[in-house]
């Protein structure tokens, strides 16, 4: 098998290289392992906030919710839907994590 003859062009850049590239000089090797990612985008931080935040006005917004009716199962509304927010609290903070947790084995 015959090798291409040189050309003219310039070497690539490091990072378009692939591993088994002939080295430039002057620049770095290439390295073989894959990068950690740099974690979660901007956009999953922003909505992760947001799903920590929704929470609070909820519960800070006690005189809107304290009444009897409607009942459900026997309870005030009071304290069902304090109950309801309880969970609906765990299953944003969840979310939350998923959506800004590290992919891969970098934590």
């Amino acid at each position: 098998m015959t090798e291409p003859p040189p050309s003219n062009e310039p070497p690539l850049p490091n990072e378009s290289r692939l591993p088994n590239d002939p080295p430039v000089p002057g620049e770095p090797p290439v390295s073989t392992r894959p990068q950690p990612s740099g974690g979660p985008g901007t956009a999953a931080k922003i909505v992760a906030g947001v799903l920590l935040v929704l929470p609070f006005p909820v519960y800070l917004a006690v005189p809107s919710y304290a009444k009897l009716t409607p009942r459900l199962a026997g309870f005030p509304f009071f304290y069902w839907w304090q109950l309801l927010w309880v969970v609906l609290t765990a299953l944003c903070i969840g979310a939350a994590h998923l959506l800004t947790r590290r992919r891969g084995g970098a934590r």
